[in-house]
């Protein structure tokens, strides 16, 4: 019989102060719902931000957060526009494109991050992100778009950026980084993401970002990870944004 996967740390459900466009919380919420996952032991801890996927929620990341959190990461989960107990939007509405929610998200996430920076319990002046699907791309922008974010794992995500538009274009802010680390992972049977275009982006971000240490990698998986395939990049994680020693 396998053994269930224990995890030590605390969680604590948060109200995150942002200015954004998108519908907030609702209920108790005044804005972004948020969790927080807390070592065990004596802070302060270097910090990661982890989206969940559409049609998903900060609930859906319990796992991810737990096993980075038991690794000695603050980290901190929040609903995208539209998810979990934020304000629904219509399923029709323009808001819910790739080329509204993502900007959208960028915006969001970096004052979720100043906000994560300030507090006592993290230390570094820096952080990581990691995401699945719709959150691996946000996340992989929001590396781009935040000078602060020294990391990103993108599971399964879409790295094709081209709805954005010329003026969102993430590239040349890539291009211009001095430093940074990037995981991309992909499913060879995933229906949703083709693996050819992660593959693409991997070898564009090589060719285009010399200063940035990016890796590929793929498993036989379809549009989902495995704890063994989330725990090989958290050991990843841990080579170039180490939890101890910061």
């Amino acid at each position: 019989m396998e053994s269930l996967e224990s995890f030590t740390c605390t969680v604590e459900r948060v109200d995150l102060d942002v200015e954004t466009e998108a519908p907030k919380g609702h209920g108790d919420y005044e804005g972004l719902p948020g969790l927080v996952y807390r070592p065990a032991g004596r802070g302060p801890w270097p910090a990661v931000l982890c989206f969940h996927g559409r049609r998903a929620s900060k609930f859906s990341t319990f796992y991810e957060c737990s096993r980075l959190a038991s690794r000695g990461y603050l980290t901190v989960a929040f609903d995208l526009p539209g998810h979990g107990e934020r304000e629904r939007i219509p399923e029709n509405d323009s808001r819910l494109s790739p080329a509204w929610m993502a900007p959208c998200v960028v915006h969001e996430a970096r004052q979720v991050a100043d906000q994560v920076l300030s507090r006592p319990d993290v230390v570094g002046g820096r952080l990581a992100v990691t995401g699945f699907s719709l959150g691996g791309s946000v996340g992989l922008l929001s590396l781009a778009c935040n000078p602060s974010i020294q990391a990103a794992i993108c599971f399964m995500g879409k790295c094709d950026y081209d709805f954005l538009g010329a003026s969102l274009d993430p590239w040349p802010k890539l291009e211009a980084r001095e430093k940074g680390h990037i995981l991309l992972v992909a499913g060879t049977h995933d229906p949703v993401i083709d693996p050819s275009e992660v593959e693409d982006a991997f070898h564009s971000l090589r060719r285009r970002c010399p200063n940035l240490r990016v890796e590929y990698r793929h498993y036989p998986l379809i549009h989902t990870t495995t704890a063994e395939v989330e725990h090989a990049a958290y050991d990843w994680l841990e080579y170039c944004y180490p939890a101890k020693g910061l």
